[in-house]
Formats: C-alpha cells, structure tokens, sequence
C-alpha cells in the first residue's frame, strides 16, 4: 500500500521499525483534511457525557520528548561530598569545552581531546563527551555561567566564592544509551539512583520519581538546590495519532490571566457555541497551587477538544518584533501566559489533539468591532472567534470600519464598538489585518413638499 499526499509517496513502515515523518506532511491543506480521518458532523461542547476517547492505530507517527522530574536522598555524608565533587568536575569541563569553542576555534573530536587532557583523570570518557555536548548548544558569544543574578551577588558580597562556585556548578548530567542499560553514567535500578564515580565506582541513593520511566534509553540530570538533590528523566515517546479533524470546524483559545475564552467554529467558519473558563486564583495563588490549576484547566480544554473532535489553536507567542501593543507585550514577557499555553500545548499532544498556533496581534481589536455586539459576546470570547477563524481559514478577517478622529489618534468604529489607535498601530493594524472604509448609505434626497 501507498499513499501520495503533497506530492510526496509514503509507504508504510516495516513491522517494527519506527519512522518519523513531521506530522505537517500529512496534511492536505486544499481539503483541511488529514489521513486516516473521516469528517463527521460537529458538536455541541458540552453536548456529550464524559467518555473514553481512543485513537486508531496510525502507521506514520512522531516523537515526543517526556519528562519524568524527581529527588535522590543519600544518606552517608561522604557519598553527599562526593557527588558533590562530581558536579564541581563536570561543571569545570563544560566552561572549558566553551571556551575551546569560542576561544579555541576548535571543532568536533578537538574539543573533547583538548577537555580529556585535564578532566580525564577526573571524570570517564562519557562524562567529558556529555560536558562537550551541552556547551556545543550555547550559542552566544560571551555567557556567565550560573546567571547575571547570582554573579551580582557575588560581586556585591552577598554570598562568598565557595557559596557561588557551589551553586554554578550544581549539575551532573549523562545522555541516554541504550546499549548501557540505559544510561551509562546515571542509572536507575528499581527504587534507587546510582551514580558512576570513576574513583569508587557506583554510589547510590534512595531515589522517588513522579511518573515511571522509560529504562531502554533515557537522559539524567542531577541538580543540587537549596540542600536537596533534584533528579530530571527524559526520554523519547511516539506521539499518539491525532484523533481530531480539522474539517470539522477549530476551537480558537484566547488566553486571559483570570481564565481562558473558548469558541468553537463549525465547518463553514462560523461560530458555533462559546464558553470561558475563569480561575482568579491564577493570579494571586502561590507557585505550588498555581500550577496545579493551570495544569488542570489544560486538562479540561483538552477533553473538550476531544468531545469536539476538533484541533485547538493559540496564540503564538514567540514575536520576533515586541512592538505589538500592551497585550502581547504582556503576553510575551509573563510567565503565568507562557505557562498557560505550554500545559494546553503539552497535554494536547499527549491526547493527539492537534494544536495550530497563530499570531494574536489585534485579535482582541477584530473581535471588538466584528463579532462583540452581532453575537453578543465577550471581548475575550470574540478575540477567540478571531484567532480560531484565522488558524482554520488560514487568512486574516475583513474588517469593515469608519476612522475618524485625528491624524495621530484616529478612532476606529464598527457595530456600536470604537476603538482608538495610535497613527503607528494603525498602520500596523492595517498590514495584518484586510482594514477597509465604511460606505455611506444609498439613500435617496429628503423630499420638500411644495
């Protein structure tokens, strides 16, 4: 069997061999369809009772990176020192691995023979390669090790020069093999840590984990903060095939700081049913309760993009240009919004609900003057109907609209709804959006009798 989708053939994988292609190239962008799924009629959000939802098998399928985060407790103070060391050695020959980098102009297996000649005594050969690979992944030309912050304190005398070498060098880190079990440096073996010291060979800690790992291949970092050692896993999975059709219509995401704004578009682009999900305690909450309510408000969207059976699609935060007004500008620079569309993002793709990401700018605009007053909705709610049209038609909206006002603060007014601009956002404005002047009405002249 064969499938042509694009313009480019694919075959099926042989049975047991996995094969990563990007999921963009089974897209068919002339029928907003994807392989393997049949467009069915739309749903209401709420209409259908909480249900289990299972994906189909998928021959062609992607690879995504879990996580699993943890902590390892050592009880003897000699194995605590030792670790210690480790990660002061490990630490050592990262900086110097950047240095023969961008000092040195060296590359590839000159870096690691310049770094084996003073750590290999030290640490083993796959230490000293690790160390080499992640200083080969920091691009600028001149960083500070352990941050710009923790440097100013050393410098101001807040903390001393064994308190600020023992922080920036807190991390022991070893890449995943699996023809060493796993790992060959940092191994878990059943409750407990071990970690290979050249010296004595493996010392080993009690260790917990939040979610099981998986030990064909996996990476491992260990990071000492404040007194306590902090075990990171990662490690590749396939992604589950998508189960949602874009055919069927989108539900565009406006993200707020109290909440986030739902509208469902249907097939033809219109909207469908709306709905916001408010939390106040997003902003005034402590980090631990924060989380956990953003991680269950994604888990929520999510099951509603299931019922849909429709893709989500969000604001893309990423502006290369940050002179896009006071909303992205936020948006872009606060954490709680990154962290509110990094969950959505995350549980998305381990429930195979596609995600479609779109540029924001104006969004809150369009929906103010277009759909606020002819559906009778909520800002927040129209800017979602705005997003959700533009990742699901792939075109920006028709904004009709009177200007008037001055030259340098012209007023923008459309369906009983007036927004005021400067002369520079209108421009902008104008360039993402089709921006086009209201029409004075045909009517016929006053008639005077006589």
């Amino acid at each position: 069997m064969e499938i042509k989708t694009n313009n480019l053939l694919i075959y099926p994988p042989i049975k047991g061999h996995a094969v990563n292609i990007p999921s963009s190239f089974l897209r068919d962008d002339s029928k907003k369809s994807f392989l393997g799924r049949e467009s069915g009629e739309t749903s209401h959000l709420w209409e259908y009772p909480v249900g289990v939802y299972s994906s189909a098998s998928a021959f062609l399928r992607a690879f995504m990176q879990v996580v699993a985060h943890g902590l390892v407790y050592f009880k003897d103070p000699a194995v605590i020192k030792r670790v210690k060391e480790l990660m002061l050695h490990w630490g050592s020959c990262k900086r110097a691995a950047y240095q023969a980098i961008h000092k040195h102009n060296l590359t590839r297996n000159d870096i690691k023979i310049y770094c084996k000649k003073n750590y290999m005594s030290l640490l083993n050969g796959r230490y000293v390669s690790d160390a080499v690979t992640e200083a080969s992944k920091i691009n600028q030309e001149h960083a500070l090790f352990g941050g710009e912050k923790l440097w100013n304190k050393f410098i101001k005398g807040s903390i001393s020069k064994k308190k600020w070498n023992q922080i920036r060098n807190n991390t022991l880190y070893s890449r995943g093999e699996k023809s060493h079990k796993g790992n060959p440096n940092i191994r878990i073996v059943g409750d407990l840590l071990w970690i290979n010291d050249p010296e004595t060979g493996w010392v080993k800690g009690k260790l917990w984990l939040n979610k099981p790992v998986n030990l064909i291949c996996y990476d491992a970092r260990v990071q000492l903060k404040e007194g306590k050692f902090h075990v990171t896993c990662s490690w590749s999975e396939q992604e589950p095939q998508k189960v949602t059709d874009i055919s069927k219509g989108v539900i565009g995401i406006d993200t707020n700081p109290n909440g986030e704004a739902l509208t469902e578009i249907n097939s033809t682009g219109n909207i469908q049913s709306h709905i916001f999900l408010k939390n106040d305690r997003l902003q005034f909450a402590s980090t631990g309760k924060r989380d956990y309510d953003i991680k269950q408000m994604a888990v929520k969207i999510v099951f509603i993009a299931l019922q849909a059976g429709k893709p989500l699609v969000l604001e893309q935060l990423n502006f290369k240009n940050k002179k896009m007004g006071k909303k992205f500008n936020r948006m872009a620079h606060n954490f709680i919004y990154r962290k509110m569309i990094e969950a959505i993002k995350s549980c998305a793709l381990k429930s195979g609900v596609e995600v479609i990401e779109v540029p924001a700018a104006y969004t809150s605009i369009v929906g103010k003057l277009k759909y606020m007053n002819m559906y009778s909705l909520s800002v927040h709610n129209a800017a979602a109907m705005v997003i959700g049209r533009l990742g699901f038609l792939n075109k920006s909206d028709k904004v009709v609209v009177d200007v008037s006002g001055s030259e340098e603060r012209p007023k923008l007014e459309a369906r009983g709804q007036s927004v005021t601009l400067k002369k520079k956002s209108l421009l902008w404005f104008k360039s993402k959006f089709r921006v086009c002047q209201k029409q004075p009405a045909f009517t016929g002249p006053c008639l005077v009798p006589g």
